[in-house]
């Protein structure tokens, strides 16, 4: 936003986004054009909030606690060595209790769990729970070590022999096996927009639309296949907090409870 454009829109009751470039995938109704139309400037001060509740202040002890239990067992109070993460992986956890969480959803089924990643590379994962004291379950490691090719073992497999030596040398750095992951930043407004109905549905008119055989067709049949699945998986794990992602958020609560899924969604499966 230039500075002309800010200025207006501090003067109008209606905040003017910046319109931008239109992507593929994007539904009719933009998201500025929704954002612009639902929304009225606030031009007073902050006497209008109101203080924590004490279903939050309970919430903020209970994690306060937790971290304390965190520090005092080093930096780390569970992990979770059997089951690598996914977006369905584990059940559904709660900071205080089904009833009494305000926005559900948390990375494995209790607080400050922490749940594996190894499809980013077996090695790194191993390493640090050996240094926290845990070691990696006897299926993850088989799995990982056998039958699965994760990312690593994508990336240097394309490495020339040239390269990796000056990566062992440190000639190079911010190479694709370090830094090449969990970089994206998902759109998480679409799953409130929109609904994951409709999303599911867009994605397959993408799908629909490639006809080609191209090897960098293929390649995109085969990446929005696996966003589809991600999406239903997305679907899968909401509703074991009984919670219907398919249809457009109505109140603010729900647009948060969407848009807080879809961020877990991801840590769940990131890289690293």
């Amino acid at each position: 936003m230039n500075a002309k454009s800010f200025e207006n829109s501090q003067s109008q009751d209606k905040m003017i986004i910046p319109t931008p470039d239109s992507l593929p995938g994007d539904c009719d109704s933009e998201v500025r054009e929704f954002i612009c139309s639902h929304l009225t400037a606030y031009h007073g001060d902050e006497t209008f909030l109101a203080g924590p509740t004490p279903r939050t202040l309970a919430a903020i002890e209970c994690f306060t606690g937790l971290l304390k239990l965190e520090r005092e067992k080093g930096g780390v109070l569970d992990v979770d060595t059997e089951t690598p993460s996914t977006i369905t992986s584990h059940a559904p956890g709660y900071i205080l209790s089904a009833s009494e969480d305000v926005i559900k959803g948390i990375q494995t089924d209790c607080p400050l769990k922490r749940s594996c990643k190894p499809k980013g590379g077996f090695n790194t994962v191993e390493k640090a729970l050996l240094s926290y004291g845990y070691k990696p379950g006897t299926a993850m490691r088989e799995t990982f070590t056998k039958h699965v090719k994760t990312h690593n073992d994508y990336v240097f497999s394309m490495y020339s022999k040239d390269s990796r030596k000056a990566r062992h040398a440190q000639l190079l750095t911010g190479l694709p096996d370090a830094y090449g992951r969990g970089r994206i930043i998902g759109d998480y407004r679409r799953i409130a927009f929109y609904g994951v109905d409709e999303l599911v549905k867009r994605k397959q008119s993408d799908f629909d639309a490639i006809t080609g055989c191209s090897q960098d067709e293929m390649r995109l049949r085969g990446e929005i296949t696996s966003q589809i699945k991600a999406l239903k998986d997305l679907l899968a794990m909401a509703y074991t907090y009984d919670i219907d992602l398919r249809k457009p958020a109505t109140t603010f609560r729900e647009a948060a409870q969407a848009m807080w899924l879809g961020h877990i969604a991801a840590l769940k499966v990131k890289l690293k």
